[in-house]
């Protein structure tokens, strides 16, 4: 009994080591274990991008709507398009300017005296029908009239009473389409006429109150197409009379403060098409007036503020029926 309690527990013994967990090998010395490795998570779906909002197009109800809410006057033709808006009255910006983008019907802006600048003209030279911009007393600069050089059908250019000068001037020399053109009030001079003077179909110019002086003037004898030309306070004298008396077109010219002289008048008489002449506020006297009776044509004649007398002014009158006869000093009647 006692044996075999004995062989019970050499086995019992034997059972409990084979049960062991085999032992974890070692490296040989000398050699670093790796460290376990680190399992790697699936990469994330990527989140596709929102897609870009494409802004609709701006309708001619859109347009006019706005136009019309901001003060600005709309008119559309027969079938519907838009085609003038004038924003002289409205308040208005470079950024509102990018709702015209598109109307492609457009032929008259009005923007005179609004705060926008050289951004807008980006913009609006963009309109394929644009025939007349009025920008008179805007932000607008020489580098906006680079805009214009590409609008060949721009037949009417308000640009008026802002800081262009000849550089800017010269940009619209290109443009073949071009008849009526007003930059009084800005900063040009003899240059800008000289690049102008390229316009064949100009009928309208005014640069009064500008740096103009003889040089240029003498150069708009190249615009035969000339009808009025406003020289109001410019420095134009007597030499550049033999200029414009080669624009036999021309049928209102305004010498108001200028430096012509009895001598300059004779000059003009080639112009037999003239209908107003304006010779106020120069030294222009009787001596003057057998040369102002061969203008037939004329309907308005300004020899206000010069040395006209009364009784050079009543001959004038009597034999000129047709025409008005202004003399004097207007303010002192």
């Amino acid at each position: 009994m006692t044996r075999f309690h004995a062989i019970g527990g050499l086995f019992l013994a034997l059972l409990s080591i084979g049960c062991q967990p085999a032992p974890t090998p070692q490296p040989p010395a000398g050699v670093e274990t790796p460290p376990p490795a680190v399992e790697t998570p699936p990469p994330a779906a990527e989140t596709p991008e929102p897609a870009t909002e494409v802004a609709a197009p701006v309708t001619v109800d859109d347009v006019a709507a706005w136009a019309e809410k901001s003060g600005a006057d709309v008119k559309t033709d027969a079938e519907g398009h838009l085609v003038l808006l004038d924003f002289s009255k409205a308040a208005i910006t470079d950024d509102d300017m990018q709702r015209l983008a598109g109307q492609e019907y457009l032929k008259e802006v009005r923007l005179g005296g609004s705060p926008i600048g050289d951004a807008s003209l980006k913009v609006l030279s963009e309109l394929p029908r644009l025939a007349t911009l009025k920008i008179d007393g805007t932000k607008v600069t020489d580098e906006g009239l680079k805009h214009l050089a590409a609008m060949k059908g721009l037949e009417g250019l308000y640009v008026g009473d802002t800081a262009v000068t000849d550089a800017g001037a010269a940009h619209l020399a290109g443009l073949e389409s071009l008849k009526r053109l007003r930059l009084s009030k800005t900063k040009i001079g003899d240059a800008a006429l000289e690049k102008l003077a390229a316009c064949p179909n100009l009928e309208d110019l005014d640069v009064s109150e500008t740096g103009v002086a003889d040089a240029g003037v003498t150069a708009l004898a190249a615009c035969k197409k000339l009808k009025k030309l406003n020289l109001y306070t410019t420095g134009t004298t007597d030499a550049a009379l033999d200029a414009v008396a080669q624009i036999p077109s021309l049928e209102w010219l305004n010498l108001d403060q200028t430096k012509v002289t009895d001598a300059g008048v004779p000059k003009l008489e080639p112009l037999a098409n003239l209908t107003f002449l304006h010779l106020g506020r120069t030294t222009v006297g009787d001596a003057a007036i057998p040369s102002l009776l061969k203008f037939k044509k004329l309907k308005t004649l300004h020899v206000t503020r010069t040395k006209v007398t009364e009784e050079g002014a009543k001959k004038l009158a009597e034999a000129l029926p047709d025409c008005e006869v202004l003399s004097g000093d207007p303010e002192q009647k």
